[in-house]
């Protein structure tokens, strides 16, 4: 019940919650927090459907900015794909994890995740990831500074980048979400400003 599952949850994260991912009887948390129930947990952790922690559960992720940390999970093939500002083992912001032991999968290839080469910004943010129904991963986000610039690349279920796949110039925008839809196209979302306008959904194939 509720009150079982809040007296589990304890103190719960020290930091933000940005998403939210329910697999199998167990709920996957991320976000830009350090602990979680006065654990040492960064950034994502797993706790059973009743609210107490999953201790085997333990990703090695360190998160290098205040507020920032797991933007997104999918799930893929029984593992979890996580994308968000963070470091671990010189990998950055876009690795597969074992959805039960938390371990990062070294195997995967996450080079070239931004496919355009920006100048002079303090740094480039993956927002989110996102699955095709085929297994290909989508990658999206964008700069912080005050120069614009977003991005989206695909990549194979091995993390191998596809190469086939090509979108519109997104150098003027800063994407901050995506969708995929039934048929597989793509909804991308930038920074709105003076309210809500079309120009600011983008949709592509």
């Amino acid at each position: 019940n509720d009150a079982e599952f809040i007296n589990n949850i304890g103190t719960g994260p020290n930091g933000s919650v940005h998403d939210i991912l329910f697999q199998n009887d167990n709920i996957y948390v991320g976000g830009s927090f350090t602990s979680f129930n006065n654990l040492n947990r960064s950034g994502l952790v797993k706790v059973e459907i009743d609210g107490p922690i999953v201790n085997d559960f333990d990703v090695n992720i360190s998160l290098p900015f205040v507020g920032l940390g797991v933007e997104k999970i999918v799930v893929q093939d029984e593992n979890l794909i996580i994308g968000g500002v963070f470091n671990s083992n010189n990998i950055d912001q876009f690795v597969k994890v074992n959805s039960n032991t938390g371990v990062i999968d070294a195997d995967f290839n996450n080079e070239n995740a931004f496919p355009i080469d920006f100048t002079n910004v303090d740094r480039i943010e993956v927002r989110g990831v996102d699955a095709q129904s085929d297994g290909k991963i989508l990658v999206y986000g964008g700069t912080v500074n005050s120069e614009i610039g977003g991005f989206i690349n695909r990549f194979t279920a091995d993390g191998t980048k596809d190469d086939s796949f090509s979108t519109i110039d997104l150098s003027d925008f800063n994407i901050t979400t995506a969708t995929v839809l039934n048929n597989d196209e793509i909804v991308l979302a930038t920074y709105f400003s003076g309210g809500f306008s079309s120009n600011d959904l983008l949709p592509i194939i």
